[in-house]
């Protein structure tokens, strides 16, 4: 397949050059990045090099002729080879801007970039409950002496500061508790049952 050797972009604001002198005759063979021609324009002269290794196939524009950025100059190919008709070149040409056009569009249905993780919000601090917010009623040696005898604090009567329960109010109830215990229980009253009255000796 023949490669076409086209005008390169000589400047950013440079849109055209002149054929200044070929270097290589058609059925020359050329390596690649060998000069072919020597180009002119308003802000430099360079050489345009092969962009591939065969035969100098043809050559489109001849010396001292202007044309835009992008024309083809000439065609590498194989020995033998015909260069493309200008038809077939165009139609090449088409081919390739819309290839070009494709691959520079976005691709339809691209997944899009994910969005970084977002924190998680923060989670307020649970609200104290009433009972959390009270003050301690009871002192680490009144709750061991509650763990111990598996008392109901709820059931003794604080005397401390705030109605707290001290360790006196645990002993004495502890204590009422014990007496309880020990009382004798109240002896059932015994009832005499009733005598039946003598019956009468028969006659």
């Amino acid at each position: 397949m023949a490669i076409p050797v086209k005008m390169p972009q000589l400047g950013e604001s440079v849109t055209e050059g002149t054929v200044g002198k070929w270097l290589k005759a058609p059925g020359d063979q050329v390596e690649k990045y060998e000069p072919l021609l020597e180009v002119v324009s308003d802000k430099v002269d360079t050489e345009v090099t092969a962009t591939d290794s065969g035969t100098l196939l043809s050559v489109e524009v001849p010396e001292g002729e202007t044309v835009g950025v992008g024309t083809v100059l000439a065609y590498i190919g194989e020995a033998g080879e015909q260069p493309p008709t200008a038809e077939e070149a165009a139609t090449e040409e088409a081919v390739a801007k819309v290839q070009e056009a494709a691959e520079k569009a976005p691709q339809l249905g691209a997944t899009p970039a994910e969005e970084p993780a977002r924190p998680p919000a923060e989670v307020p601090a649970a609200v104290a409950s009433p009972e959390s917010a009270a003050p301690a009623r009871v002192t680490p040696v009144v709750a061991r002496m509650l763990a111990e005898h598996g008392l109901d604090i709820n059931q003794i009567e604080g005397t401390g500061r705030d109605g707290r329960v001290t360790k006196k109010d645990v002993e004495a109830y502890l204590e009422r508790r014990r007496e309880q215990a020990e009382a004798p229980a109240p002896s059932p009253v015994s009832v005499a049952a009733p005598v039946a009255p003598p019956k009468p000796a028969p006659p």
